[in-house]
């Protein structure tokens, strides 16, 4: 995923093109960030840069003014822009306005949600939390599917603006859980892809946008650990349990190891 990006620096404004927006601001020394969009090619990207540097400077503040996004935080180490093939990505709309300002379009649900209706929903999202659960059909939480013997796809997917590294530590403990109740000892991560929606609510002519992040982890359950552990990681599910129950005040299942002892 591609991004243009105009950030201000000196009072003045930057026209860019990156695939990382976050590492590219640190490198700016962390600027205002007036305005961003995703491109799908680095081609596309290209020419949108060219045409909003041909723009004056009050047609730019036009752009961003309309809009209305919100900048991505650049202090935190984890940024996420990548996306799995054919599911939405960092800008693409889930929310989007319809022709009176007064309406949002919900093309998930198939129907328009009137603004009231749908401010209540997004204050049932913030409001909620990422707490650890099962996945619903709106609400966030964790999934799996069984791919072959031992093999399965876990997945969490947070509440609209929860921390990253939150999502991903679930994901994770969902992992260790699917292992320990297979008999498995130890798993290992073959592969691991991250997203987030875009949902953008319009009131009055105004926008909000909030960022919904998901995780995905293609694991391995082993009874045993690998003789060759050079090229991966393994990871025990009762550690991996226990840490992560603890960190975030859940009640921890202890390790085998701890009550041996």
């Amino acid at each position: 995923m591609w991004y243009v990006y105009v950030c201000e620096k000196d009072g003045q404004y930057y026209t860019g093109i990156t695939t990382d927006l976050a590492h590219r601001l640190r490198q700016h020394g962390n600027p205002p960030l007036r305005y961003h969009e995703p491109h799908s090619t680095k081609q596309g990207a290209a020419h949108r840069e060219r045409e909003i540097k041909g723009w004056s400077r009050t047609k730019k503040e036009k752009l961003w003014s309309a809009v209305n996004q919100v900048s991505p935080s650049c202090a935190q180490d984890k940024f996420y822009p990548e996306r799995s093939e054919g599911s939405p990505g960092r800008g693409e709309l889930i929310f989007q306005s319809s022709k009176k300002p007064r309406k949002s379009v919900c093309p998930s649900l198939g129907r328009e949600i009137r603004r009231p209706y749908l401010l209540l929903v997004i204050l049932f999202f913030c409001g909620c939390g990422t707490g650890y659960k099962k996945a619903g059909l709106i609400a966030g939480g964790y999934d799996e599917v069984n791919m072959e013997d031992g093999v399965s796809r876990v997945s969490y997917r947070g509440e609209p603006e929860t921390n990253p590294d939150r999502v991903r530590d679930f994901a994770f403990l969902r992992c260790s859980e699917v292992a320990l109740a297979k008999g498995y000892k130890y798993f290992v991560i073959k592969n691991r892809e991250s997203k987030e929606t875009q949902i953008v609510t319009v009131d009055k002519g105004s926008s909000k946008t909030f960022y919904e992040p998901t995780v995905f982890l293609t694991m391995k359950c082993l009874k045993e650990r690998l003789a060759d552990t050079s090229s991966t990681t393994i990871y025990d599910a009762e550690q991996v349990n226990y840490t992560i129950r603890s960190r975030y005040h859940f009640k921890p299942i202890e390790p085998a190891a701890s009550k041996n002892k």
